[in-house]
């Protein structure tokens, strides 16, 4: 769960759909928290998972060299 420490929280407004709004809210009870901080755990997270995805395409290319310096010198099988 998000850590926010409440020296550097801003107030902000936003406008959301009300399916998107209804989403949240249903979310918040889940996880009993109020709408607010609901909105900071997903956005955070979603941040996270945003940063790991890039990190991960940041490697493919350093992944496929690796792999083609390991078929070539026989040490693993090529994949199809």
């Amino acid at each position: 769960m998000a850590n926010v420490s409440r020296k550097s929280v801003k107030k902000v407004t936003m406008n959301l759909s009300e399916e998107l709004l209804e989403r949240i809210e249903a979310y918040a009870d889940t996880i009993n928290v109020n709408r607010t901080s609901a909105m900071s755990v997903l956005m955070s997270e979603a941040l996270d998972q945003k940063a790991a995805l890039n990190a991960v395409n940041d490697l493919m290319p350093l992944i496929t060299r690796l792999e083609k310096l390991f078929v070539s010198s026989g040490q693993l099988k090529q994949t199809t």
